[in-house]
């Protein structure tokens, strides 16, 4: 005979089986369902769980940056770049009028697999593929991995155009890299280190293979100026060596970047003044200092970065900051520099210091 109890059990231990092997999974996935905004100008957006749904040129992707913002970079935590774990939009349209919510966000769009074409420009169609840029990634995996060959080869991304008067300048073009000489990859949990400069968006994404490993990785981002108005041309901003390839790496004592012909009229620079000189008894001058940058420094302030100390205003309602008058920098100093806030608050200057 068949105990009663027993007919009550097979319900309850099949309920637990249930629970304990699906509700992990909906714990656990829920809290990647939406975009980090920072109110900045910039989106993150975590891949985790985000694989799937639409993937139609005209239609909105799961991971895909908000109206009038571009992709500028991707970001892997911990894994070498095998997988796309987030990746970094900005705001870069303010001319761009708003989509008020409504898809599409850009007035074209299209999709491309970067496993065989790592460009969203493509000189055989030429006018279907000029002035756009990338703006989501799409994925069948969960984890975004990009080195599952020959399961899957299926790794697609969707470029768009411009709005009307911005452009793409190819001129200025360069590779992010992944990884540096060494083959040490730039996956990290805390610093979106894979990122294009300030005032570029991504126009290629591409994978090769590690000479270690022998998988995939995420290789490079190809990043392009973007410009508004009459198109203007700039070199890119990197360190290219004598075999015509970027260097990946910083040299020591680098200047700023020389601001263009056309937006210098938009910068001024304050007169030179050593903001350390005097602030500290006892101080020598630091001979070190002085062999890198060509100027005598005291011990214990930046040799680098130097902020000018403002005019202390005459009450609380006045600031005599403003009284200080500006000039010009010749092109060719090599000194230290540092920044120069204007009476509203505002960036004035990068002031060299000689």
């Amino acid at each position: 005979m068949i105990p009663r109890t027993l007919g009550f059990k097979f319900p309850f231990a099949s309920l637990l089986f249930v629970a304990s092997n699906f509700l992990p999974f909906v714990s656990s996935t829920w809290r990647y369902y939406y975009p980090i905004s920072y109110a900045t100008g910039d989106s993150m957006f975590g891949t985790s769980h985000m694989h799937g749904g639409t993937n139609l040129p005209f239609r909105k992707w799961q991971i895909e940056c908000l109206d009038g913002e571009a992709l500028i970079g991707t970001q892997d935590w911990t894994n070498d770049y095998e997988r796309i774990e987030a990746i970094y939009c900005k705001f870069m349209f303010p001319n761009k009028p708003p989509s008020m919510g409504v898809y599409p966000y850009y007035p074209y769009c299209y999709v491309k697999n970067y496993t065989a074409d790592p460009f969203c420009f493509d000189r055989a169609n030429h006018t279907r593929t000029v002035d756009t840029f990338i703006t989501g990634l799409w994925d069948d995996d969960q984890q975004f991995l990009v080195w599952r060959i020959p399961f899957d080869d299926t790794m697609l991304y969707k470029c768009c155009r411009v709005p009307g008067g911005y452009y793409i300048d190819y001129v200025s073009c360069y590779y992010m890299p992944t990884h540096d000489n060494y083959w040490e990859y730039y996956d990290s949990t805390q610093q979106n280190i894979v990122q294009c400069g300030t005032g570029y968006v991504m126009t290629g994404i591409a994978k090769k293979i590690n000479p270690t490993s022998r998988v995939y990785n995420l290789e490079w981002l190809q990043c392009c100026r973007l410009g508004f108005g009459p198109p203007q041309y700039e070199t890119p901003p990197v360190v290219y060596s004598s075999s015509n390839s970027p260097t990946y790496q910083a040299r020591s004592n680098i200047r700023p970047t020389e601001v263009t012909p056309e937006y210098k009229p938009q910068y001024r620079a304050m007169a030179p003044e050593n903001d350390c000189g005097g602030t500290k008894p006892g101080l020598s001058s630091d001979s070190i200092s002085a062999s890198l940058t060509g100027s005598t420094v005291p011990n214990g302030c930046s040799s680098r970065y130097r902020r000018k100390r403002a005019a202390r205003p005459a009450d609380e309602e006045e600031d005599h900051h403003n009284d200080v008058g500006y000039q010009w920098f010749p092109k060719s100093a090599f000194h230290d520099y540092y920044l120069e806030l204007a009476s509203d608050g505002n960036v004035a200057a990068i002031q060299y210091d000689v």
